[in-house]
């Protein structure tokens, strides 16, 4: 009895005389997990990191400096107190990550489900409205254009695609051949938020040069390789380069391919009639989908790089994702396409224990 009484009254005695280095030690306990809470949930991942390591490197040194205060309870208290404190911040930005992960594969499966109740619309905009894209490059793509012989039709936002990813609002100029077969279109994308970690890895300078064939088939010739899910879809041929390739390679790159299905299949260009063919198009994006499901495993596994989330995990927050809603939402697919899905992705996840069937 009097050995704990003793043991408490040293323990008090200690707390007493640390009163102000333990009271500075739990403001910022309690202010950097805060922060650090709405910095995770505002997707500032790696600023989060930052922090994370700055106030365990301030625990460390605060601990170490009031060391020979705390010295009446041991060495074990001082290393108990860095431990913990690793250990809480380590545990929350597991736990965080992991959050923020299947949040925005959920999100990132949502807008292709969205896509799928959209229907097409643009509309002409005033570039000068759009002050946080790289007007410059627009500029260098009307010379460029104008000297392969194209003139320019007009600036227009998709507005279909605006809604679902408002955060990369963005606008195409768009130019034509004397012909009318052949149109190109160049587009800035970055996020609108010039400050954000994302942007500074989102920044991309887009050109597709679209025409149609007498038999139908739409030809893409772009520079989106490594940046989009180019899935391939019946009645269209895309072809990707990379993306320094300029507005002339791409003409180039787009003759010789029409040249060759020529050819093959005896099939020319025709007039590409707008809003007309990019609608035609649009669906038959839309088709594909409900017919073969939202993602291949292929392109889950692109779309984890493309977004940032490496690993196993991520492949699996976003098979997870698509579980889900192709699940909720079997009316937007065929049956195969719905089978298809919620089977490969049951598979999927079970055999890496992430999800466990109820069966």
């Amino acid at each position: 009895m009097l050995l704990a009484t003793s043991q408490q009254h040293t323990f008090l005695t200690v707390l007493h005389a640390n009163a102000i280095p333990l009271a500075i030690f739990g403001s910022l306990w309690v202010v950097s997990t805060v922060l650090m809470l709405i910095l995770f949930f505002k997707h500032r991942v790696k600023l989060g990191f930052k922090l994370l390591s700055l106030i365990s490197l301030i625990a460390a040194i605060e601990t170490f400096v009031y060391t020979g205060s705390f010295a009446d309870m041991g060495p074990f208290f001082s290393l108990t107190i860095i431990t913990g404190f690793v250990i809480f911040y380590s545990l929350l930005w597991w736990f965080a990550s992991r959050y923020i992960t299947r949040k925005h594969a959920m999100s990132i499966v949502s807008d292709r489900i969205k896509l799928l109740g959209s229907e097409y619309e643009t509309v002409e905009v005033n570039c000068n409205d759009f002050t946080w894209l790289d007007l410059n490059f627009y500029n260098e793509a009307t010379i460029a254009a104008q000297a392969e012989g194209f003139y320019k039709v007009n600036d227009v936002e998709l507005l279909h695609l605006s809604r679902i990813h408002p955060k990369t609002r963005t606008f195409a100029r768009v130019f034509q051949n004397k012909d009318g077969t052949i149109r190109v279109s160049v587009n800035n994308q970055r996020f609108v938020n010039p400050k954000t970690d994302a942007e500074k890895k989102y920044n991309r300078n887009f050109i597709t040069i679209r025409s149609e064939l007498s038999d139908g088939t739409f030809i893409f010739v772009n520079n989106l390789q490594g940046a989009t899910l180019n899935r391939e879809i019946a009645g269209s041929i895309v072809v990707s380069f990379d993306q320094h390739s300029t507005i002339a390679r791409l003409l180039l790159e787009h003759e010789l391919l029409v040249k060759e299905l020529n050819k093959q299949t005896g099939a020319t260009l025709v007039e590409y009639k707008e809003p007309e063919a990019a609608i035609r198009a649009f669906e038959m994006v839309k088709d594909d989908i409900r017919q073969n499901g939202l993602f291949t495993k292929d392109e889950i596994l692109r779309l984890a790089a493309l977004h940032g989330h490496k690993g196993h995990f991520a492949d699996q927050a976003i098979a997870c994702a698509v579980l889900k809603i192709s699940t909720e939402y079997k009316d937007l697919f065929s049956a195969h396409a719905a089978e298809q899905i919620a089977e490969a992705y049951r598979r999927s996840l079970e055999s890496s224990g992430v999800w466990k069937s109820k069966h």
